[in-house]
């Protein structure tokens, strides 16, 4: 009897874990094609692209132990995702893929609990469901037109005859905000933005001395509950003037920002938003300081090549991938060898990533 019980004692122990070996195969793998010259890319560009390999990972750790198939369908099956969506296969990148996958987790959460302590055929066919739920979503957004626009409104604000400098404040509650120029000629802003139904656009321009102050934002009641897929939410397309000078503005709640500041004169920029992207094109031959602020998602920051930027970084739980030739040090990134006008960022994501790019 005793012989038999430390038998099936000996069968029932738990398998350890496979999720930190594999990890430390897969760096130290990418480390070493690295060295050698195989990989033609930096390790931060490596990492930023394939991070979400920790899910196929875990997933992979699940099946080995034997325990939670539904999840390590979900893992593999979200990890492969956001890999494609980085290297170009789907429209959005991983973070925008997170804003429309993020309800499988709670799918996969209740199926879990109703296959729980079930025949092994139930726990397949819950996780071929997360799949298929997984699967559907995406394709839903893929093929999903805007439903949510009230109306699209022209925007146009001329340039008051004695301004020598510009204040422009834009906030937007949901979508997408691009913002780049030139605007026409005599124009301080031109564009178009659709709205959530029941809203209204409201422009104020004034003008205090030399200093024009304009501000466009989003008045009236709706209700319509915006999605969290943000684009096919309603889009602001808006241009700035390249004649004078520019202080920029920019909050948006949950989207995407796409900012170019080529050829456009900007003395100073906030831009900030709550959920989503921002990626900001800086000019090759002006100088300026600004702020960047995201709480959860990705800011991307691209530099044109030999352009001067130093950038004081305050992230927290938000690794920061630069190229190898940039200085850092103690949250300071500078970029290396430029003489041009200097362009000093302060950028803080709270959770998620950041990336700077150089364009060649």
């Amino acid at each position: 009897m005793s012989e038999d019980t430390s038998v099936n004692r000996h069968h029932k122990v738990e398998r350890r874990g496979i999720f930190w070996p594999l990890a430390l195969i897969l760096i130290g793998a990418l480390f070493l094609l690295s060295n050698l010259g195989v990989l033609n890319t930096n390790f931060g560009s490596l990492i930023a692209t394939y991070w979400p390999v920790i899910f196929i990972i875990g997933g992979l750790d699940d099946i080995y132990k034997r325990e939670n198939f539904v999840g390590a369908a979900v893992g593999i099956g979200l990890g492969t995702a956001l890999i494609l969506g980085n290297l170009g296969w789907l429209p959005w990148d991983a973070f925008g893929l997170l804003l429309r996958l993020w309800p499988v987790f709670l799918v996969a959460w209740g199926v879990d609990l109703v296959v729980k302590g079930r025949p092994a055929w139930a726990t397949v066919l819950g996780a071929l469901l997360v799949i298929l739920v997984m699967g559907g979503i995406l394709w839903l957004s893929m093929t999903q037109t805007p439903q949510n626009a009230g109306q699209t409104q022209s925007i146009s604000a001329a340039l008051p005859a004695n301004a020598q400098e510009a204040n422009v404040s834009i906030e937007s509650p949901v979508g997408q905000l691009i913002v780049g120029g030139p605007a026409a000629s005599g124009q301080l802003i031109d564009g178009k933005v659709a709205l959530l139904q029941g809203l209204n656009a409201n422009e104020n321009l004034n003008s205090s001395g030399s200093v024009a102050r304009y501000s466009l934002s989003a008045e009236g009641r709706t209700t319509v509950w915006p999605n969290m897929n943000y684009l096919s939410q309603p889009g602001w397309d808006l241009k700035l003037t390249d004649t004078l000078p520019v202080t920029l503005n920019t909050e948006l709640a949950v989207g995407e920002q796409r900012l170019n500041l080529d050829g456009l004169q900007i003395e100073g920029l906030t831009a900030s938003i709550a959920v989503g992207q921002i990626v900001l094109t800086l000019p090759d031959d002006d100088g300026f300081t600004g702020t960047v602020e995201c709480a959860v998602g990705e800011i991307i920051i691209r530099v044109p090549e030999g352009a001067n930027v130093r950038i004081h970084n305050h992230s927290g739980l938000a690794p920061v991938f630069a190229p190898s030739d940039y200085e850092r040090s103690q949250g300071l990134i500078e970029s290396p060898d430029s003489n041009g006008e200097l362009i000093e960022l302060d950028v803080t994501q709270a959770v998620g990533l950041v990336r700077i790019e150089v364009i060649r």
